[in-house]
């Protein structure tokens, strides 16, 4: 054997002297932190709008917010100042509802809390606006439900009282624990 294949083999048996432990650990994976990525939104938006259609292709809502924040590891979206309008049917006129935040879950409920008005747009409505401090809203079905206090107005009436059950589709809304009604031919809204 030559003088240049015995320093390549002595060569070769050194590095695997000297790495043969560090081949034998397990060296670590950086793994990232699930609970340290969900904290941190997929991405942002500022002036958000959007219309979702139906199958038949019927717009089905639009949405504007001030700013948007979706999280998809805890799906859920965030809004600060989201106004919705929600679209029955072709041949009924939409409601608009803002609040000073909501959050969309994956599921298409939609939590808005903090000065919360629901409005129609049908000024011929029965129901013209309604304003509590929370609404979840069931877009798949356009239900709503609340279980805090709530101000229904409309033509000549004002009725206040504690949570409600509503369904947009079917134009039916219930009041759960009435608490004080003023009708008047004057009454504004």
């Amino acid at each position: 054997m030559s003088k240049v294949s015995i320093s390549i083999c002595l060569l070769f048996l050194l590095v695997l002297v000297l790495n043969f432990e560090d081949w034998l650990t397990d060296s670590p994976t950086q793994t990232t932190d699930k609970t340290e990525e969900a904290w941190r939104p997929n991405y942002q938006a500022n002036k958000m709008q959007s219309t979702l259609y139906d199958k038949q292709g019927e717009i089905h809502h639009q949405v504007y917010a001030e700013h948007m924040e979706h999280y998809q590891l805890l799906g859920f979206t965030l809004f600060e100042q989201p106004q919705y309008t929600i679209f029955t049917t072709a041949q009924e006129r939409p409601w608009h509802v803002s609040a000073v935040e909501g959050t969309l879950y994956d599921d298409n409920r939609l939590h808005l809390e903090d000065n919360v008005v629901l409005q129609s747009t049908d000024k011929e409505g029965f129901i013209q606006t309604m304003k509590t401090d929370f609404i979840e809203i069931d877009l798949n079905n356009n239900t709503l439900s609340s279980d805090q206090l709530v101000t229904i107005s409309g033509k000549n009436f004002v009725v206040q009282g504690t949570g409600f059950t509503a369904n947009l589709n079917k134009r039916t809304f219930e009041l759960l624990n009435h608490a004080k009604s003023t009708f008047s031919p004057n009454l504004s809204h």
